[in-house]
């Protein structure tokens, strides 16, 4: 018998076709994972941080995509995260989900 967990992604991205940027969300813990996939067309997904309340957002370096990819990266608590499109081409779809860790809440 396998037990299969019931995972609780936050879906960022759902089947954007244009430059957009996701909503943010809180990090609480030391760690988030993140999947983007679809339909690329040109597009490039950047993973963005913010450390003063989403007054200024910068792309976290080594994380700008530009086809389907998982990554799990190191954060720090109380910083902001999103997802934002540039370049998106006329076939352009695009998901990302982030799975957040909790381990110090």
């Amino acid at each position: 018998m396998s037990i299969t967990p019931k995972i609780k992604a936050i879906h960022l991205l759902d089947d954007a076709a244009t430059e957009v940027s996701s909503s943010s969300y809180s990090v609480w813990g030391p760690r988030l994972a993140f999947q983007i996939s679809g339909t690329w067309d040109g597009a490039t997904v950047s993973i963005e941080m913010s450390l003063d309340e989403g007054t200024t957002w910068t792309v976290i370096t080594g994380h700008a995509y530009t086809s389907d990819t998982a990554k799990v990266i190191w954060t720090t608590r109380g910083m902001l995260v999103r997802a934002t499109i540039t370049n998106a081409g006329a076939s352009t779809v695009l998901n990302a989900w982030m799975l957040l860790s909790n381990e110090d809440r």
